[in-house]
């Protein structure tokens, strides 16, 4: 009895630690994403890609920021993928870019610390998205 106490406390501070919320005043960009493969490559293989490659360095460089990979399985987009990018406020977004889109100058420095990481990126395939923000009231 002991050992199951103890098990469902770690879990509930386990899935409170690692929960992620959205919240009033949280900004979510989402934007459709156009995938075109190179040849051999498969699309588990560019998802896995981002999720493990170009996910975590968006994140580090990108203060305040939360994104994810998503599939639509139902609707216009159904059988499409996206990324959701989260941002804890529009403060966070607007540090890297302008109302226009376009980049701030800490995001177009951002942008040339992921050279590495598009670079390998760009071996599988490439992508080009179309989005929409969405605030959170």
């Amino acid at each position: 009895m002991k050992k199951l106490i103890i098990a469902t406390v770690l879990f509930l501070i386990a899935g409170s630690v690692f929960s992620q919320n959205f919240q009033k005043g949280n900004l979510l960009g989402v934007h459709h994403i156009t995938v075109t493969l190179d040849p051999d490559v498969s699309m588990n293989q560019f998802l896995d890609a981002i999720n493990t490659l170009w996910i975590p360095a968006i994140e580090k460089l990108w203060s305040g920021s939360k994104l994810y990979i998503i599939k639509g399985i139902r609707g216009e987009q159904e059988n499409g993928y996206g990324i959701l990018y989260q941002f804890e406020t529009e403060a966070d977004r607007d540090k890297y870019f302008k109302e226009d889109g376009t980049l701030t100058d800490e995001g177009n420095a951002n942008v040339e610390k992921m050279t590495p990481v598009n670079e390998k990126m760009d071996k599988l395939g490439n992508w080009s998205s179309a989005y929409t923000d969405w605030l959170i009231l």
